[in-house]
C-alpha cells in the first residue's frame, strides 16, 4: 500500500489464508528415554516499548545494541537464527542502518535466519485495548515490514500480556499466521495442563465466526525466558578447552543438564519436539558472547550419540511446521485466559483500570485518528491537496496510538514519566492529525477552493463579540446517520443555535456548579443530524437569548416528591432518603427497573506479609488475619494489629495461629482490646524460636450482634501466684437445647509476655469449665481472663462461615499431633481463617492450624499438643470454625448525597456530590414531547468526576438491580464479542478473582424475562458480578503499593 493510499486497517490481510494444524493422527505420552527428541532453540529478546524508561530511553541505551550485535552474529554463522517482535525499534534502527547493511538484513531475514515474529508495532494488551486499535498498530508494524523489508510475519509471538483474550486467535487467524505462542495464563491452569498435555490446541477465538477463525496456540511451558540450563544470556559459560587448567571443564555436565532438562518438559507434551525460549526483557546486547556459548552445547549434543538429542536453533515458525508434520489432532478450545493469576493471592485485573485517565485520553485519539483518515481517503478522491505530507502528519498520531498499545502502556503499569512521554506522543500526532482534519473539511466547505480556516477552539465564542456568527462544523466518520447532541463548554448564556437553513434547532444552556471549583459548569447542548460520513454546518449567534436554566439545589430532606430526571425513553427516578439513583422507567415499554447505583470504594490491600494491590494486581484489603512472621531470637512475638474497620465495643476475640509447620504448635493470647487497635502474643508451646513465617487468624465480634443460638463473653480468671494452671468455670447465661461448640482465646493485660493456653473441659449446655496455663511453666500474678464464643452445632452466621467438630483419638505417644478436617460441603478457597479450640477431660492442649489441602480445597490440618509435653490416652474434641476472609470496603460517603438538576427543554442534568473528589452526573437528552423520538438518544449519559481520590482506594459503580440473573453477567471482549462470564466459588480471591476486562460494555440479563440493563463505557474497566442482580464497574485505583516495581501513585489522576 503506497503512502497516498487511504487507510484500510480492517481489509489490510484480508486476503491472506490462515494455515491450521488440525485433524490429525494421534500420538500419546512422553517420548521414553531411549527415544530421540529434537530441541528447537528460538533465540528472541522481549523488548518493551516503554515501561520502566520511556520508548526513547529503551532504544538508545539497551535496543540498538541488541538488534546491531545480534545481526553481527548471525552474520558470522549461518545456523544461527534470530526472532523479533517490535517494529517500533525495529523501525528505528533502520532508518538508521547504510545501505550496505540494510541489503545484509534483507538477506538474513530472506534465509530465515532473522525471523519477525509477529510484526506489530508492538505487543499490545489484551485485557484493555479495543480490537480496531489492536488492527491499526498491526498494519502499521505489518506495512513497515512488507513495504521496506520484503517480509510478511507467519506467526504470532504474544507471550508477555497479562492474560489473554479470545479475539487475539481470530484476529491472527484472519491476519494469516500459521500458529500463535503465549505465556501468561493461571498458574493453575498452567498446571493442569501439564499435567493433561494440553499446553497446545487450537483455540476457536471467535463463537460466531466458528472454525473458520481456528488457530494453532502453543502455550510456553515456563515463561518466555531462557531456563536456567541453557542460560548463556546471562552468567552461565560453557568450558570445553582442556588447556584451561584453571577454569574446571563443564561441558559434558551442561550438555546432559540441557537434555535431561528436555526430556522432563516433554512429559507435558504429545511429541518429541520442544521448544526452548533463548531470552529474556531486553536480552542479548551482547550477542556474540551468548551465541558462542550456545554453539558450543549445541555442537556437543548433536556430536554425542549418547544423548540420543537434536538441538538447533530455530523459530516458532519451524517449530510448528515440525509439528504439524507429526499429523496430530488437536483438542479445541473456544474460552479466553482471564484472568490471569499467577499465585493465590495474585489475580492480575488490577490493570484493567489502572491509569484511567490515561485510557480515556488513548481511546479518545482512536477517533481523532479514525475521523482523519476517513476524511484523508475522501479528500483524496475530490482534492488536489500534498497527499504525501497529510499522509505524514497523520502518521505521526498512527505511530503514537499504536505504541500506546503496548502491554505496559495502555494498561497503567508504566511508570509515571513514561505515561507523560506516552501522553506527548499522543497529543503531538493529535495536533498534526487535526491539521489534515480541518484542513479537508475546509476544503468541502470551500467547494475545493482554498479551504475555510477551522480551529478545534470552542473558546473562540468566549472572547464573541455581540452580533457574531460562529459557524460549527460536525463531522460524522460512521457509516449510518447520527444524530446527538453536540455539547461545548461556555462561559456565557447569549447563545442561539440555527441549522444551515437558519432555523432553530432543539437546544439548551445548562449552568450547574463545578463539583471541582465551586463555580457553575456551563454548557450549550445543540441537536445535530448528519448524514453517514457527512457534515452539517450549525451557526451559533452570539447576542441572542439562549434558553438558560439555572441549576437547583436539592436536598433529599427538602424534597416531599424524590428528584427525576426524564426524556422521551427513560425516567431515572432518585430516592428521597439517599439522593441515589432508586429505578428507571423504560416510557415505551411502561416497565420499571429497581436499582440502586452507587459509588463505592474497596480499601487497597498493604503488603503485611502477603500480596499488596497494585498497578498490575487488584487485592482489596482483607481482615482477620495479620502476619506474624518468624522469631529466631525469641520463643514469644507480639503483634499490635488496627484494625481494618473499627469493630463496635464490647468485643470478644477468639484467636488462633496460621501457617504453622508439621509438629510446630502455637498458642496466642490477646491484649490491650480497642475498638481501632489490638495487640496479640505468639507462644511456640515447646519454648523454641520459629524460623518459618506464621500468621494469627481472629474473629473480633460483639455479642450483642450474634445471631439467635450463639453467646460470646469474657470469664474473668484472675491470676495464680502459685501454680501455672487455673481451672475457672462458665455458666451461660441462657441454656443451649444442646452441648454447644465452644471456642476460646486468653485475653491477658501483660504485653509482650508468655502467651497463655486455654482448653475447655465439661461442656454442656448450661456452661463449661476453662483450664488457663501460663506457656513457660511459671505462675503468674497479673489479672487474666478467656474470651469464648459458644454457639449450638446447627447456627448459620453466613454463607460463608463453615464450623464443626473433629473427635481425635486418644492413645497417642508423642505430644504433637497433626490431623487432617474435611468439610462436608465446598468451600470459597479464599485462604480462609481458621479457629479452633480443644475440648479435653483437665489437661490443657493448644491448637495451631494450617493452610488447606494443596490437593483438596474442602480439607485443612490442625495441630494440637499437650503442654504437659507429654502424650494422651483419651480422646479430645476439636471445636472449629472456617470463613473466608471479609473484604473492607471504605465509605465514599455516609451521608445522604447533595444533589443539583439543571432540567432545560430538551436536555437534563442531575449531579450527585458524594464529598470532595467524588462526584457524577447524570444527563438525559431529548426532552419530553418536544425533542423528537431519534433512536440514537435511547440512552442515559453518565460522568465520574473523581480525583483526587483517597490513598489506598479503589472505586467502583455498583449497579444493584432487581434483575434476576443467578451470577451470570456479559462483558465484552476487545471491543468485539460479548464474552459470557460466571461468578466462579472457587476462586481463592472472592472479589479480584472475579474480574474480567470491559473494554466497552458490559450487561446483566434476568434469565426468565431476559430484560437487560446495558453499560457502555468510552475506555477500559474491570468489572464484576459479585452478587445476583449487580454489576460494579472499577472507575479509578490508588493502590498503596506496587511490589517489584514502584510505579507512582494514581490518586491524583482525575
Amino acid at each position: 500500500m503506497s503512502s497516498t493510499s487511504c487507510f484500510t486497517t480492517s481489509v489490510a490481510f484480508a486476503v491472506i489464508v490462515s494455515i491450521l494444524l488440525v485433524d490429525a493422527g494421534a500420538l500419546d505420552g512422553p517420548p521414553p528415554p531411549n527415544e530421540h527428541i529434537n530441541i528447537w532453540v528460538v533465540a528472541h529478546t522481549h523488548d518493551d516499548t516503554g515501561w520502566l524508561k520511556t520508548v526513547d530511553h529503551y532504544y538508545i541505551e539497551e535496543v540498538q545494541w541488541i538488534l546491531d550485535t545480534v545481526t553481527r552474529a548471525l552474520l558470522e554463522n549461518p545456523e544461527r537464527k534470530f526472532s523479533y517482535v517490535e517494529m517500533a525499534f525495529f523501525y528505528r534502527w533502520w532508518n538508521e542502518l547504510d545501505d550496505d547493511m540494510k541489503g545484509k538484513v534483507l538477506m538474513l531475514i530472506r534465509n530465515g535466519q532473522l525471523q519477525l515474529n509477529l510484526a506489530g508495532w508492538c505487543m499490545s494488551d489484551e485485557g484493555a485495548a479495543n480490537y480496531a486499535a489492536v488492527i491499526t498498530q498491526m498494519t502499521e508494524g505489518a506495512l513497515f515490514a512488507m513495504q521496506q523489508l520484503n517480509n510478511r510475519s507467519t506467526v504470532g509471538w504474544h507471550v508477555d500480556p497479562f492474560g489473554h483474550s479470545a479475539v487475539t486467535p481470530s484476529l491472527w487467524a484472519d491476519i494469516g499466521f500459521n500458529a500463535f505462542s503465549l505465556s501468561r495464563i493461571d498458574y493453575r491452569d498452567l498446571d493442569m495442563r501439564k499435567k493433561n498435555k494440553t499446553l497446545e490446541f487450537v483455540w476457536r477465538g471467535s463463537k460466531s465466526l466458528g472454525k473458520s477463525r481456528d488457530m494453532f496456540t502453543h502455550i510456553l511451558d515456563s515463561h518466555y525466558s531462557t531456563p536456567g540450563e541453557l542460560g548463556y544470556d546471562g552468567g552461565l559459560f560453557v568450558q570445553n578447552d582442556p588447556n584451561l587448567p584453571t577454569f574446571e571443564l563443564n561441558i559434558v555436565q551442561q550438555g546432559q543438564n540441557v537434555v535431561g532438562m528436555a526430556r522432563n518438559r516433554l512429559a507435558w507434551y504429545r511429541h518429541n519436539h520442544l521448544l526452548v525460549p533463548f531470552g529474556h526483557d531486553f536480552a542479548h546486547q551482547n550477542a556474540l558472547k551468548s551465541y558462542i556459548q550456545m554453539d558450543k552445547i549445541i555442537e556437543y549434543i548433536n556430536s554425542n550419540a549418547t544423548l540420543n538429542a537434536t538441538i538447533r536453533y530455530g523459530t516458532l515458525d519451524d517449530y510448528a511446521r515440525a509439528v504439524n508434520a507429526l499429523d496430530l489432532t488437536w483438542d479445541v478450545y473456544d474460552g479466553d485466559f482471564f484472568p490471569y493469576a499467577t499465585g493465590a493471592q495474585s489475580y492480575w485485573t488490577g490493570y484493567y483500570t489502572s491509569r484511567p485517565q490515561f485510557k480515556g485520553y488513548v481511546r479518545s485519539r482512536m477517533a481523532v485518528l479514525h475521523v482523519a483518515e476517513t476524511l484523508y481517503c475522501l479528500g483524496s478522491q475530490l482534492f488536489n491537496f500534498d497527499r504525501q505530507s497529510a499522509f505524514d502528519s497523520i502518521d505521526v498520531l498512527r505511530k503514537a496510538h499504536s505504541v500506546s498499545q503496548h502491554h505496559d502502556a495502555l494498561t497503567g503499569t508504566e511508570k509515571k514519566a513514561v505515561t507523560d512521554d506516552y501522553t506527548l506522543m499522543l497529543t503531538r500526532g493529535s495536533i498534526k492529525a487535526e491539521s489534515v482534519t480541518t484542513d479537508i473539511l475546509g476544503r468541502f466547505l470551500a467547494g475545493g477552493n482554498s479551504p475555510v480556516q477551522l480551529t478545534l477552539n470552542s473558546s473562540v465564542l468566549d472572547v464573541a463579540k455581540a452580533g457574531q456568527k460562529i459557524s460549527t462544523v460536525v463531522y460524522n466518520s460512521l457509516g449510518w446517520e447520527r444524530q446527538t447532541y453536540v455539547e461545548i463548554p461556555v462561559n456565557r448564556t447569549d447563545l442561539v443555535v440555527v441549522d444551515g437553513d437558519g432555523h432553530s434547532i432543539p437546544q439548551d444552556i445548562l449552568a450547574i456548579p463545578s463539583s471541582q471549583s465551586g463555580h457553575n459548569d456551563t454548557r450549550l447542548y445543540f441537536l445535530a443530524s448528519v448524514p453517514p460520513l457527512g457534515y452539517n454546518t450549525y451557526t451559533i449567534q452570539v447576542g441572542g437569548s439562549g434558553h438558560v436554566h439555572q441549576a437547583e439545589q436539592i436536598y433529599y430532606y427538602e424534597r416531599d416528591n424524590p428528584p427525576a430526571i426524564e426524556n422521551d425513553f427513560y425516567r431515572l427516578n432518585f430516592s428521597a432518603d439517599t439522593g441515589r439513583l432508586s429505578n428507571i422507567v423504560n416510557k415505551q415499554s411502561g416497565k420499571h427497573l429497581s436499582m440502586d447505583q452507587n459509588l463505592a470504594q474497596y480499601l487497597s490491600a498493604a503488603q503485611d506479609g502477603e500480596q499488596a494491590s497494585g498497578a498490575y494486581v487488584f487485592r482489596p484489603a482483607q481482615g482477620n488475619r495479620t502476619a506474624i512472621g518468624s522469631s529466631s531470637k525469641a520463643k514469644t512475638s507480639s503483634k499490635d494489629i488496627t484494625f481494618i474497620k473499627p469493630v463496635s465495643l464490647p468485643a470478644v476475640v477468639i484467636a488462633t495461629v496460621h501457617g504453622s509447620n508439621y509438629n510446630d504448635t502455637f498458642s496466642v493470647s490477646v491484649h490491650s482490646l480497642e475498638n481501632s487497635k489490638m495487640s496479640l502474643s505468639v507462644f511456640r508451646v515447646d519454648q523454641n524460636f520459629w524460623s518459618q513465617g506464621v500468621s494469627a487468624d481472629f474473629w473480633a465480634v460483639n455479642p450483642h450482634t450474634l445471631p439467635s443460638g450463639a453467646l460470646a463473653g469474657i470469664l474473668q480468671v484472675g491470676s495464680s501466684p502459685h501454680t501455672k494452671c487455673k481451672t475457672s468455670q462458665l455458666t451461660f447465661s441462657k441454656l443451649f437445647s444442646r452441648t454447644p461448640r465452644l471456642l476460646a482465646t486468653v485475653l491477658s493485660t501483660e504485653k509482650n509476655a508468655e502467651a497463655y493456653v486455654v482448653s475447655s473441659f465439661n461442656v454442656s449446655a448450661n456452661g463449661a469449665f476453662f483450664n488457663v496455663c501460663r506457656g513457660d511453666d511459671s505462675s503468674w500474678s497479673q489479672d487474666v481472663g478467656v474470651n469464648w464464643l459458644a454457639f449450638e452445632d446447627s447456627i448459620a452466621f453466613s454463607n460463608e462461615i463453615i464450623h464443626g467438630s473433629y473427635v481425635v483419638t486418644g492413645g497417642s505417644r508423642n505430644k504433637t499431633r497433626q490431623v487432617a478436617i474435611s468439610l462436608k460441603m465446598p468451600f470459597v478457597q479464599n485462604n480462609p481463617c481458621i479457629l479452633a479450640s480443644v475440648s479435653s477431660s483437665s489437661r490443657t492442649f493448644t491448637v495451631s492450624s494450617m493452610q488447606q489441602n494443596t490437593w483438596n480445597p474442602n480439607e485443612f490440618y490442625v495441630t494440637l499438643a499437650n503442654v504437659d509435653a507429654t502424650g494422651w490416652q483419651k480422646d479430645i474434641s476439636i471445636d472449629w470454625m472456617v470463613f473466608s476472609r471479609w473484604t473492607y470496603e471504605s465509605p465514599v460517603t455516609d451521608k445522604p448525597l447533595m444533589l443539583h438538576a439543571a432540567v432545560g427543554k430538551y436536555v437534563s442534568v442531575l449531579r450527585q456530590d458524594f464529598r470532595a473528589g467524588y462526584a457524577q452526573v447524570f444527563r438525559v437528552f431529548g426532552g419530553t414531547g418536544g425533542g423528537g423520538s431519534f433512536p440514537d438518544l435511547q440512552y442515559v449519559e453518565m460522568e465520574f468526576q473523581l480525583g483526587p481520590i483517597d490513598k489506598g482506594g479503589e472505586v467502583v459503580s455498583r449497579f444493584s438491580t432487581a434483575l434476576d440473573t443467578n451470577g451470570v453477567w456479559y462483558a465484552d471482549d476487545s471491543g468485539l464479542e460479548m464474552q459470557r462470564r460466571v461468578y466462579n466459588v472457587g476462586q481463592t480471591e472472592r472479589v479480584s478473582g472475579n474480574y474480567y476486562p470491559m473494554v466497552a460494555a458490559a450487561y446483566l440479563q434476568d434469565e426468565k424475562s431476559l430484560e437487560r440493563m446495558t453499560v457502555l463505557s468510552d475506555r477500559s474497566h474491570g468489572c464484576s458480578s459479585l452478587m445476583n442482580g449487580q454489576l460494579e464497574v472499577m472507575l479509578h485505583r490508588s493502590p498503596l503499593l506496587t511490589p517489584g516495581i514502584m510505579i507512582a501513585r494514581q490518586d491524583k489522576d482525575t
